[in-house]
């Protein structure tokens, strides 16, 4: 009996609009995590890209001016950066796929 008068008083109502309201935020903060998380590798994916393409207009543009010898120490230079980069982006995705199974 006393099943149904609680069904009947404000006291589950309020708790009942508290749920709900949670979940709606939760709803919403797992559409933000999930952005954050494509957001991320978009940018992870610009900046990639825009650091291998400068060494290729660098070493196009050093062709052009000087044709035979200068390239070449630009060349190495591009595989050094090359080098780092590689090696930055591995240890990046490392630490956050680390942080995406970590267990709060």
């Amino acid at each position: 009996m006393n099943f149904f008068k609680s069904l009947a008083g404000s006291q589950p109502r309020k708790g009942m609009m508290k749920t709900l309201m949670n979940a709606v935020i939760d709803a919403f903060i797992g559409v933000l995590e999930v952005f954050d998380e494509f957001t991320k590798l978009l940018s992870f994916s610009f900046r990639l890209f825009g650091n291998i393409f400068a060494g290729e207009v660098l070493l196009i543009v050093i062709a052009l001016l000087v044709p035979v010898i200068a390239p070449l120490p630009f060349q190495g230079l591009e595989l050094f950066v090359g080098y780092i980069q590689a090696l930055i982006f591995a240890t990046l995705t490392l630490v956050f796929l680390k942080m995406a199974t970590t267990h709060h």
